[in-house]
């Protein structure tokens, strides 16, 4: 699968429980995100509570991929949507620590 994807993209995306980064990754057809963050999966509460992925994120220097996939400003309904009050909370919450937010593609091409 990474030689399929790597003919078309210089990184891809995979899904597992590790969601630090590395810097530069050391698959970078499968870099690691934290997916599902959201208002009814994985919580923008669980993610920005104390000691949380933030924090850590901001203690440590570690490259933390956050995955969203639907922005709604009506009524969420699903579980891989995101209202914008809890997006706000979460850019809030990322912008008070501190943590540079970057394209991935910035990332991979600052080190390589």
């Amino acid at each position: 699968m990474d030689q399929i994807a790597k003919q078309y993209w210089t990184t891809s995306r995979t899904i597992i429980s590790e969601t630090k980064e590395n810097f530069p990754p050391a698959m970078p057809q499968r870099i690691r995100a934290k997916t599902g963050i959201s208002s009814l999966g994985t919580t923008v509460a669980s993610v920005t509570a104390a000691g949380g992925m933030l924090d850590r994120c901001a203690a440590s220097g570690d490259w933390l991929i956050l995955c969203l996939h639907k922005l709604t400003t009506g009524t969420v309904t699903a579980s891989d949507q995101i209202s914008q009050t809890d997006f706000n909370t979460l850019m809030d919450a990322i912008a008070s620590r501190g943590i540079p937010v970057r394209p991935i593609n910035e990332v991979i091409s600052y080190y390589t």
